[in-house]
């Protein structure tokens, strides 16, 4: 056989060293059979370039200087020739040069029409003109398989933005595959929505000591099933873990001690969001050396599988952080109760808005004193919306220390289990609350009055829509509970379905002047009997009585005299007394004398709606009363009539004056 002689390059002049690469592709009619070489359109070969298209033509040469355009190193396979083809790409260059062997290189910004083409990179991509392989391969969507050297070529590279953002075919990272790239500061998306990989090797990041951002790196790798203890141990200088493993729904658990050596971090912001299969519990002491932490938004929202209980001391060293809204959301799987002084050491968060939301296994009561040290936070939007395994009464001053709340929207909505009186003074010190809705919404465990001044220092308070709706154990309404809350503008559903309540306080709304809204208002208020007389009178600028008094079955006193006289902005009556089976109608709910008549009452308005507004009314009595002669009204272009009077086949009584009602009304 013949011997195969190697000769050692000397320093002569004119010797040309090579340097090449490979890349393998596929081609046929699915992800295309014509490949164009990624490098950077309009700028020059640094060196001469050969490639060898793998399929047996002549392979091309390219001299350095050439300007590269978009129809220049373009290759197209036969159909006969479909099947993986391996490019070579071979660099010449005279010795002892030292600069980058190809230009940039990106499949994603430079060739994207011939990225589904790439399988795999079984060598190192050589030197190039840039600092930077963002996006090198992102949307190379059957990528499968990448050299552990791949970026061995590259140790200036600073950015791997994106670098396989996409790639869903790559099911594994090679160990050692940024060990050479020491200068890197960002890991921005670099495996995105990667759905088939696997496993994250360990120490893939060792040496790369100056790197700043793990923001999405393995976002939506939905096949990982683990992270390596210790995986960011090497990387002290990182401030952002924001997304980091969001989505990643097949990782079971965190390790350990995962960010000990993380003292600059700033942000965990949805890190493990909807990582379904997280099971936990959560580690002892995971963010004890974050002491620069300012968000925990999100960080374990939508863990649907995650185990508590929540460890004592989670957040004890995270002084600086401001936020914890949606930490927990959705965590529903999240037992044991929530551990006392859970928030003490973190005097400047401003938000807990969503924090424990949907958390419907969460146990035992709500500690007290649980806000005590929060003085700046200013939501507390949804905190414990849906958290309907808690149990015992609300703690008495709450929320005591908190005087910068804006917002108590949906607190304790659909907290079932809550019991108890709400405490009196539960809002005193939170005189800038501007929302009130729904805030006890479905608390229908929740007994006794309501108290008296409960928001009498809540003076900025614009919302109340919903805030006690469904809580039918709540027994009575107290006079003057909004004679304080003057910049209100929504009232819709405030009492409804509260059926243990028996009376409405005369004035109820009497300084509440510019409410626009008392849709449902007192709808399916199972228990009231009758409505005090002037309710509404000073609501001028209402537009909706929608379903105020639906179903209130046993309101049985007629309908004060001129109710609606005042509020001449209305549009809006549908269904506003429907199924009120037992209430007696008069003929001047809209009128009063000196106040309005049929021919003025409805000119402020372009439209109207009365469907269903007395539908059922009155049936149940001998005579429904006299309804309203709303078909000889004064009324505007557009009116809604339908059923306005009606009743059921099966329901015999009729109103004094039934012959006179038009059928377009019945």
């Amino acid at each position: 056989a013949r011997m195969k002689v190697y000769i050692r390059n000397l320093n002569v002049p004119g010797r040309i060293e090579t340097e090449s690469m490979e890349m393998v592709v596929s081609s046929n009619a699915t992800v295309g059979r014509t490949i164009r070489i990624p490098f950077e359109i309009n700028s020059t070969l640094p060196t001469t370039i050969v490639i060898d298209w793998g399929d047996g033509s002549e392979p091309e040469t390219f001299d350095g200087g050439t300007a590269i355009i978009a129809e220049s190193l373009t290759h197209t396979y036969a159909d006969s020739d479909d099947g993986n083809h391996t490019i070579t790409i071979t660099s010449k260059f005279p010795a002892n040069y030292d600069g980058a062997r190809i230009p940039n290189f990106s499949f994603f910004n430079y060739s994207n029409s011939s990225a589904p083409m790439l399988k795999g990179m079984p060598t190192p991509i050589l030197n190039t003109t840039f600092e930077k392989l963002s996006y090198a391969f992102k949307d190379c969507t059957n990528l499968e398989s990448i050299c552990s050297d791949l970026f061995m070529k590259n140790p200036e590279c600073t950015d791997f933005s994106e670098t396989f953002q996409g790639c869903s075919n790559l099911s594994a990272i090679p160990a050692g595959l940024f060990d050479n790239n020491m200068e890197v500061t960002t890991f921005y998306h670099t495996f995105f929505n990667c759905k088939s990989l696997q496993s994250i090797p360990t120490g893939l990041f060792d040496n790369n000591t100056k790197v700043k951002s793990f923001s999405d790196t393995f976002y939506g790798c939905s096949s990982l099933t683990a992270i390596p203890a210790g995986l960011f141990d090497n990387n002290p200088k990182v401030t952002n873990f924001q997304q980091t493993f969001y989505g990643c729904n097949s990782l079971t658990s965190i390790p350990a001690g995962l960010f000990d050596k993380n003292t600059e971090v700033t942000t965990f912001l949805y890190t493990f969001r909807d990582c379904r299969s997280l099971v936990g519990p959560i580690p002892t002491g995971l963010f004890d050396n974050n002491t620069k932490v300012k968000s925990f938004s999100g960080t374990f929202q939508g863990c649907q599988s995650l185990v508590g209980p929540i460890p004592t001391g989670l957040f004890d060293n995270n002084t600086m952080v401001t936020s914890f809204s949606s930490t927990f959301f959705g965590c529903s799987s999240l037992d044991g109760s929530i551990p006392e002084g859970l928030f003490d050491n973190n005097t400047a968060v401003t938000s807990f808005s969503n924090t424990f939301m949907d958390c419907i296994s969460l146990s035992g009561s709500i500690p007290a004193g649980l806000f005590d040290n929060n003085p700046k936070v200013t939501s507390f939007l949804s905190t414990f919306n849906n958290c309907n395994s808690l149990v015992g009464p609300i703690p008495a001053g709450l929320f005591d220390n908190n005087p910068e709340v804006t917002t108590f929207a949906q607190t304790f909505n659909l907290c079932k289990n809550l019991s108890g009186s709400i405490p009196a003074g539960l809002f005193d010190n939170n005189t800038k609350v501007t929302n009130f809705n729904s805030t006890f919404n479905n608390c229908n465990s929740l007994v006794g009055p309501i108290p008296t001044g409960l928001f009498d220092n809540n003076t900025k308070a614009t919302q109340f829509s919903g805030t006690f709706s469904n809580c039918y154990g709540l027994t009575s309404i107290p006079a003057g509970l909004f004679d304080n809350n003057t910049e209100v503008t929504n009232f819709s559903g405030v009492f409804s379905k509260c059926s243990s309540v028996t009376s409405i306080p005369a004035g109820l709304f009497d300084n509440n002047t510019k409410v626009t809204n008392f849709n449902g208002a007192f709808t399916t208020c199972l228990g009231l009997t009758s409505i005090p007389a002037g309710l509404f009178d000073n609501n001028t600028e209402v537009t909706d009585f929608s379903l105020v008094f639906s179903e209130c079955s046993s309101l049985n006193v007629p309908i004060p005299g001129g109710l609606f006289a005042h509020n001449l902005k209305v549009t809006n009556f549908k269904n506003a007394f429907n199924k009120c089976i037992s209430l007696p109608v008069i003929s001047d709910v809209f009128i009063k004398v000196g106040v309005s008549d049929p021919t003025n009452r409805f000119t402020s308005v372009a439209k109207v709606d009365f469907s269903n507004c007395f539908l059922e009314t009155g049936t149940s009595l001998a005579s429904r009363g006299t309804a309203p002669d709303l078909w000889n009204y004064t009324l505007p272009g557009s009116v809604t009539r339908t059923k306005c009077f009606g009743k059921t086949a099966t329901q015999t009584a009729d109103f004094t004056n039934q012959t006179d009602i038009p059928t377009s009304w019945r």
